[in-house]
């Protein structure tokens, strides 16, 4: 695979009886694909975005993490070749990840961790347009 596009997804309440997972779940190289502007909430697994082993040259930019535990975080065991990440402009309410800027070929800058519910008004838009729009939505533009 490559240039792959998940966006502007609202993905929430995963992971209810499993750990080994995330909101969003990548496994293998995949060249020149962004994972942008997803609101991912109230998830129980421990990542928002789990990069598995192998997972490569993806970026990760302009995603709202709330209550979610680590919002990135890749399988680096020595032998999988994970890395080339690069992780930009993000927003969550933890502030843990386990990948490294600098390390594994990752590039990772711009992270806003936001405590007490304060989210600035850009993590707010992501929040309000992702997802897919309900009925109400619809009726408004007349379908």
């Amino acid at each position: 695979m490559k240039n792959v596009r998940v966006t502007a997804n609202h993905i929430h309440d995963v992971m209810r009886t499993m750990d080994d997972g995330a909101c969003i779940y990548t496994l293998s190289a995949a060249p020149g694909s962004r994972i942008d502007r997803n609101y991912c909430a109230d998830n129980n697994g421990p990542y928002g975005i789990y990069h598995e082993e192998g997972s490569r040259e993806y970026a990760d930019i302009d995603n709202v993490f709330r209550d979610t535990g680590a919002r990135d975080h890749e399988n680096s065991n020595a032998t999988n070749n994970t890395g080339a990440l690069t992780v930009t402009d993000n927003w969550t309410s933890d502030g843990s990840i386990s990948l490294s800027d600098g390390q594994r070929g990752n590039v990772v800058t711009g992270t806003v961790v936001v405590s007490g519910g304060d989210w600035p008004r850009a993590a707010r838009r992501g929040m309000d347009e992702a997802g897919v729009r309900g009925l109400n939505a619809r009726a408004a533009d007349g379908r």
